[in-house]
């Protein structure tokens, strides 16, 4: 008989895959033809990281790879590097949220926070070391900045559409 907590995780695999299906659909569209002002978030990220903090087994690590690899290519960013770096972001934060630790909102949050800027950063020296022309340092704060700001709203989005909760049990990985 199949076991329902199987299940359920691939069910939230896929939903993962369905949200990041719209989400590229949605910055992949042609929607405003004028100058960018502002920078909008990058909500795959976030939501990348409130599924790992919330819910680990429900993000493997191969999926996330997968997933920004392709957005690598579809925003034609330097394949590989965005992926690296949010890979190892969110290991990051699985690790952190493994330790048996109860870790309220706003610690995530914080957490979430850094992480985000150490991914924006390390980006941005990585580009520097290799000698491709970057933006101004402005910039990638202004997009740490609404990045961090939209993490609540994912986590709530995440949280009450979606139902990813915390697991309450850590079970053991071993296949």
């Amino acid at each position: 008989m199949a076991d329902p907590r199987q299940n359920r995780r691939w069910v939230y695999r896929f939903a993962f895959l369905g949200l990041t299906v719209v989400i590229l659909y949605l910055r992949l569209l042609p929607l405003d033809s004028g100058p960018k002002v502002l920078a909008g978030p990058d909500l795959l990220l976030c939501l990348a990281l409130v599924w790992t903090a919330r819910n680990p087994e429900y993000v493997p690590v191969a999926l996330i790879g997968g997933v920004f690899l392709l957005t690598d290519f579809l925003l034609m960013r330097p394949p590989g590097l965005w992926t690296a770096l949010v890979i190892l972001g969110t290991e990051f934060m699985r690790s952190r949220t493994g330790r048996g630790i109860e870790m309220t909102a706003t610690l995530e949050w914080a957490l979430a926070s850094v992480t985000i800027a150490g991914i924006i950063l390390a980006n941005r020296v990585v580009l520097a070391i290799a000698a491709v022309p970057i933006p101004p340092l402005i910039n990638d704060l202004m997009f740490i900045a609404v990045t961090v700001i939209a993490y609540p709203a994912v986590l709530a989005f995440s949280h009450y559409v979606f139902g990813v909760r915390r697991s309450l049990v850590r079970e053991n990985r071993n296949p």
